[in-house]
């Protein structure tokens, strides 16, 4: 019962580790010259545009639709602090973006006008949560996420994307059972050395390894009077 309890514990604490982590690399880690990779495809309104920006604990990517007789209207091209073309590579291997989540794999993949969006992932090991930002009447707007104070959506163009940050609500099956698992069994470990180092040191100073009840002065075989944890059983050297 006492293991079960404590690996309750820690599933419980693994995934709120998950989404402790997702959201402080969604609140603080810098985002600047992450390697760009660049998605074109051509559909009947025009060519359709995907650049995914990733690190190792998050991905961020936007879309947006050249239209063939029209301006582009290109809201995210400043979607992270980067160089222009630095370390951008235009994919062949992918014909689609990862589409475990997100909005944007299926608008790729659509015979249709793509309307201009960004999408953030964070997570580690593996992306656990993912916010949008959209445009309206001039201004970026989140959804899915708690917008953050210190990076308030404001008016286009004087507002650059990449400062737009917000807390991911919306989960990525994957990654949020995957990093729940690995934390969970990061906290069992931990739980079980931080118990052995108790058991060690109450043992030396004659307390009960169970609740700490100082036994000095008790006959060997008997029991803790307060937990009844019997003594460990006699160990005689073989003949």
């Amino acid at each position: 019962m006492r293991l079960l309890r404590l690996t309750i514990a820690c599933i419980i604490f693994g995934f709120i580790t998950t989404v402790a982590v997702a959201w402080g690399l969604a609140a603080w880690l810098p985002q600047r010259n992450w390697p760009q990779q660049d998605l074109y495809r051509t559909n009947p309104v025009g060519m359709i545009h995907v650049a995914e920006y990733e690190s190792a604990e998050a991905t961020r990517r936007t879309i947006s639709t050249i239209p063939l007789d029209g301006k582009p209207h290109l809201p995210f091209v400043c979607a992270i602090d980067q160089a222009p073309g630095i370390n951008s590579v235009m994919s062949s291997s992918r014909m689609i973006p990862d589409d475990r989540w997100g909005f944007i794999p299926g608008q790729y993949g659509a015979d249709s006008y793509a309307s201009n969006r960004c999408e953030h992932a964070t997570g580690w090991p593996l992306v656990a949560g993912w916010y949008g930002v959209t445009t309206l009447n001039a201004a970026y707007v989140i959804d899915g996420g708690v917008q953050l104070h210190s990076s308030r959506t404001g008016t286009l163009p004087t507002l650059n994307a990449s400062k737009v940050r917000a807390l991911p609500l919306r989960p990525i099956w994957t990654g949020l059972a995957t990093n729940a698992a690995f934390y969970a069994i990061v906290w069992l470990g931990f739980a079980y050395g931080v118990s052995s180092v108790l058991r060690v040191k109450r043992r030396r100073h004659g307390m009960c390894v169970r609740c700490a009840y100082d036994l000095r002065g008790l006959r060997g075989e008997q029991p803790c009077p307060e937990c009844g944890l019997p003594p460990p059983p006699a160990v005689y050297p073989r003949a």
